[in-house]
């Protein structure tokens, strides 16, 4: 789908982890956390981008690499959006993180086929109705919102989305596809890791 690109955002520090979480391997031997998110999308695109400050880290992959934008620099999620937004190569970006490795193929192409005209964001919403908004779909109209939230020193990755056209997706819709909501899960922790798999994670 030519109108849809896909960004991982890979600018955290994983300081609760004690490593960087997205090269974590569930499997020993198999894909790292990133590996699992980019190969969640590539059934619906093939425009991936990873933001990240550390692009030294991640050149072993191959797609663009992008750091936040000058004026935003580590200003945390919010910037690596911004920066993503900024060079999107289609008018919609599906967005993940990278420590997100169950997120389901099926639950993002139903967050797009939800983009109706004029909307400006398709966010789910987890069981208890927050919103997950780094599991979404932005269109690049966004930009001027984010930008003003950053500008004001609000760093909240889903603070700005009613200040846009954002159409919420419920929970109970998304569980056809995913019924246990596992695409919402990061792992943030060592605790996480032990706590939601059966083997132990490697590097």
């Amino acid at each position: 789908m030519n109108s849809v690109a896909a960004l991982i955002l890979a600018g955290g520090r994983s300081r609760r982890m004690g490593r960087d979480k997205a090269f974590i391997r569930l499997v020993p031997g198999g894909p790292c956390l990133i590996e699992m998110v980019i190969q969640a999308v590539l059934p619906i695109t093939s425009i991936v981008t990873i933001s990240t400050n550390a692009p030294e880290s991640y050149q072993w992959l191959p797609y663009p690499l992008i750091a936040d934008s000058p004026p935003y620099h580590e200003a945390g999620p919010l910037a690596g959006l911004e920066a993503g937004l900024s060079a999107a190569q289609a008018p919609y970006v599906i967005v993940l993180g990278c420590d997100m490795p169950f997120v389901v193929t099926d639950v993002l192409r139903y967050l797009i086929s939800q983009i109706q005209e004029g909307d400006d964001a398709i966010a789910p919403l987890n069981a208890s109705g927050q919103p997950e908004p780094l599991c979404a779909v932005y269109r690049t109209s966004c930009l001027p919102a984010i930008r003003d939230q950053l500008d004001r020193g609000l760093h909240k990755l889903s603070g700005w989305l009613d200040s846009v056209h954002t159409r919420y997706i419920p929970a109970s819709t998304l569980r056809e596809y995913d019924p246990l909501l596992r695409s919402f899960e990061n792992l943030n922790t060592p605790q996480d890791v032990t706590d939601r798999l059966p083997d132990r994670a490697t590097e």
